[in-house]
């Protein structure tokens, strides 16, 4: 990179209702990465929670190169797998709900920001705050992949 260009960006929102049980997998994941990625000035770590739609502004003001979400997505693999996908390629049958639907609030971006899902495999939604052993890994996992620069690598749902 010459001195001239700017550092990269990537903008990391964490997704989930943290009180039923693995639905909270993007908030732990963005928790995580909020305490590992601190250091690193080309990463912002967003815990949006059940309000993505509440960090559209900075998507505004500020538009990252890259928008990675992660979240819990059923499906229909073993608990805690992983799967990377676009917002095209979201449905309501396999993206976890959080009011308004995330593929349309994202819409006005889509043509100049790539948006990048990591979707988490839940095992159970049901009220709780702990999250299933296996989704737990998963985070992991996944929070690996992204500290190393490596979440490319996720499968894409498409190989289903």
């Amino acid at each position: 990179m010459d001195q001239g260009s700017s550092k990269k960006t990537l903008m990391i929102w964490g997704m989930g209702n943290p009180l039923h049980g693995d639905d909270g997998a993007g908030v732990r994941a963005a928790e995580l990465l909020q305490e590992r990625l601190r250091e690193r000035e080309a990463y912002e770590v967003r815990n949006c929670e059940t309000q993505p739609e509440n960090f559209l502004g900075l998507l505004r003001r500020n538009p990252p190169e890259r928008l990675l979400i992660c979240d819990a997505s059923d499906m229909g693999l073993p608990p805690g797998s992983l799967r990377r996908f676009t917002p095209q390629e979201m449905t309501q049958e396999n993206w976890s709900t959080h009011g308004y639907p995330l593929e349309r609030l994202l819409e006005p971006f889509l043509d100049t920001l790539p948006v990048v899902c990591l979707g988490i495999q839940p095992e159970s939604t049901e009220l709780g705050m702990e999250l299933s052993p296996s989704v737990a890994q998963g985070v992991e996992e996944l929070v690996r992949f992204i500290e190393e620069d490596r979440w490319e690598e996720i499968l894409p749902l498409t190989t289903l």
